[in-house]
């Protein structure tokens, strides 16, 4: 499956020249910004305690298996390399855990997907749902990403019946045909605008909910570029800017953690590419189109870039045990520094032999708006 999808779909790739004009028409990073009823008060963490950064993560031994029972001396935190006053870790985990405390959403793109990919992604989805008995352990959300915008389902759960029976009432649209790419997509600008958009949409209603959120985005990725760091003008690196510090806030404060899952396996160019940019980007000076990549995105989150050469039930398999064991740590907030200030994260752990993994960092007091001071007309 994976050596006939890759020769259907050919290298998506958006030329700088094409995004750039395309942004003096409309902005291919969303416009920004959430509806207006919810514009006056910006989500808060979920802790609902002003003045601390609130974050989870998993710890793994060696042979990567979570390791629960971890007390609060047993982390020491680093932010932006210095020791963080730790305000609070709370162990959570596993299917005996409380009601709601985690969810997982499982993503399928159908816009950046052709349809027999899409067709084989569903079918993973299923296989996944149904091996394993009538009640999964973790409530699973269905949301369907389609060129008419994200769908995600009202009320996740455990009932295989139940997710079985969302899934085959969403219909696929017929294969396109009238579309500017051979492969049926629309154009690569498109995409990509449409897949923030998704995004934007997809944080903005799942910071209704305070428990933590495993998303697994099935899809081969969005169509970025590696642009040098002279490629864009001043206000596109802005507005790029803008748009990765409103994502990784909005997916910070609505507990969301996201893993990328690739199902035509390793060999494209974002299977290597993201991981240049995982370290977060602290100035506008070095913004590119690929911090905005969606492994780029899902790293930064805490979670993982995961690509095929598997069953996509298997890929998703490799994911949810991270849900077996997890911690939610609180920090002081920074009193000082200046807007939309870039802050470091690394987790320390006092047993060797133990790996943390969680979001790469954070931004501090963070007020960017999705667009930039040239906000572009729609």
């Amino acid at each position: 499956m994976n050596t006939m999808c890759r020769s259907l779909i050919p290298f998506a790739l958006i030329s700088i020249s094409s995004w750039t004009v395309a942004s003096s028409q409309q902005s291919p990073i969303p416009p920004a910004a959430p509806p207006a009823q919810s514009q006056a008060a910006p989500p808060a963490d979920p802790s609902g305690v002003a003045g601390q950064i609130v974050f989870d993560a998993v710890v793994t031994d060696k042979s990567g298996k979570p390791v629960s029972g971890l007390q609060l001396q047993d982390f020491t935190i680093l932010d932006n390399r210095q020791p963080a006053r730790v305000l609070s870790m709370r162990p959570l985990g596993g299917a005996a855990d409380e009601a709601h405390a985690t969810e997982v959403i499982l993503v399928l793109d159908e816009v950046n997907s052709i349809f027999e990919l899409v067709q084989h992604e569903r079918a993973g989805v299923r296989a996944f749902l149904t091996r394993n008995g009538p009640q999964l352990p973790y409530p699973v959300s269905l949301a369907f990403f389609t060129e008419k915008g994200i769908q995600i389902q009202a009320h996740p759960s455990r009932n295989v019946d139940t997710l079985v029976a969302a899934l085959d009432q969403h219909k696929l649209p017929p294969p396109r045909t009238g579309a500017a790419q051979g492969n049926g997509l629309v154009p690569p600008d498109q995409r990509f605008t449409q897949s923030l958009d998704a995004l934007a949409d997809f944080t903005l209603q799942e910071q209704a909910t305070p428990w933590k959120k495993m998303v697994l985005w099935i899809s081969p990725g969005w169509p970025t570029a590696t642009s040098l760091p002279d490629t864009l003008g001043p206000s596109d690196k802005q507005r790029v800017f803008n748009s990765v510090v409103h994502y990784s806030t909005a997916l910070r404060q609505a507990r969301i953690t996201l893993y990328s899952i690739d199902p035509l396996g390793v060999g494209s160019y974002r299977s290597t590419e993201y991981k240049e940019f995982i370290k977060g980007l602290t100035s506008p000076d070095n913004a590119e189109i690929a911090d905005m990549g969606l492994q780029t995105i899902a790293a930064q989150s805490g979670g993982l870039a995961i690509y095929g050469n598997d069953t996509i039930a298997n890929l998703i398999d490799r994911c949810t045990p991270d849900l077996g064991a997890f911690y939610t740590l609180a920090v002081a907030a920074p009193l000082t520094g200046h807007l939309n200030e870039y802050h470091s994260l690394e987790l320390k752990l006092a047993t060797p032999g133990l790996t943390a993994r969680t979001r790469t960092g954070y931004y501090a007091h963070a007020q960017a708006p999705l667009s930039g001071p040239e906000t572009a007309s729609k």
